[in-house]
């Protein structure tokens, strides 16, 4: 069926699934993870793990979201960026060259939900400007910059309790720490405020699910268009898959800490 579709079209779309699919799994890491938090105890050991935990899928879904960005603007609008940024400019201004690339926006974007195009319209407004996706990639997710780590050494006096967890396997060993000097950096947070912390914590993960939600929106609307004009699914009668014991969203949960069968320690290590 995919023989009938032009190259870039097909392409594009094999990768969108890769993205909705990638977005959805972070997404859901962060939901489960975030639930694990001890409500009644927000200074124990495990919410303090629990943070960081989320932390680092948080980081890693802002890095997907500006690398999703860069995948749109080059597959779908064929756009290599600013010339400003020389080296990253001619690297993209070739690969449209040798890919052929054209814009799919002229052909794809009438046929899209409206709910796709203010979708679109969200995702380009935000990445015209600096924001915090594009700080949490650059310095804290993809990348591991060590001028900020020369920056969080200086915030170490701000903490509180610094502290590590060392587990008896690896798995359980929690460097808190870290993370929590990377979090004080990455919120610009200067002091020791708890309920600042929360509060920019909780904005942060809304601001980064926000934009992957947009950008679900908007890259599933491409894939149902595409399978409307090449696929023929309005003419065929796909089978009913049925899934087993499918778990409730409020049931699941992603602690840190986990125990061993065996290890005779049922409060883990």
């Amino acid at each position: 069926m995919l023989g009938k579709a032009p190259q870039q079209e097909t392409a594009f779309f094999l990768r969108a699934m890769s993205i909705l699919n990638d977005i959805s799994v972070l997404q859901k890491a962060i939901l489960h993870s975030t639930a694990a938090m001890p409500l009644n105890n927000p200074n124990s050991p495990e919410t303090s793990a629990q943070v960081a935990q989320s932390f680092c899928f948080i980081r890693m879904l802002a890095g997907m979201c500006c690398e999703t960005f860069d995948f749109i603007q080059l597959g779908f609008y064929a756009n290599p960026g600013t010339p400003l940024k020389c080296r990253a400019f001619k690297t993209k201004q070739k690969k449209i060259t040798k890919l052929k690339l054209r814009p799919l926006a002229d052909t794809f974007m009438p046929a899209m939900s409206g709910e796709a195009k203010k979708a679109n319209e969200k995702i380009q407004d935000y990445f015209l400007k600096n924001n915090l996706l594009k700080r949490l990639r650059n310095k804290f997710g993809f990348h591991y910059d060590l001028e900020q780590a020369f920056h969080q050494r200086k915030k170490f006096n701000v903490i509180k309790d610094p502290h590590i967890f060392l587990g008896e396997t690896d798995g359980n060993c929690c460097y808190v720490l870290s993370h929590q000097l990377m979090i004080l950096q990455a919120l610009g947070i200067q002091g020791n405020d708890p309920d600042e912390l929360k509060g920019k914590f909780e904005k942060m993960i809304d601001e980064v699910t926000s934009i992957a939600h947009a950008f679900s929106i908007f890259l599933n609307s491409y894939v149902l268009v595409f399978s409307q004009k090449y696929l023929d699914i309005d003419t065929i009668n796909p089978p009913e898959v049925k899934l087993e014991d499918v778990p409730f969203l409020d049931e699941i949960r992603t602690p840190f800490f986990l125990n061993k069968k065996g290890s005779g320690n049922s409060g883990g290590t």
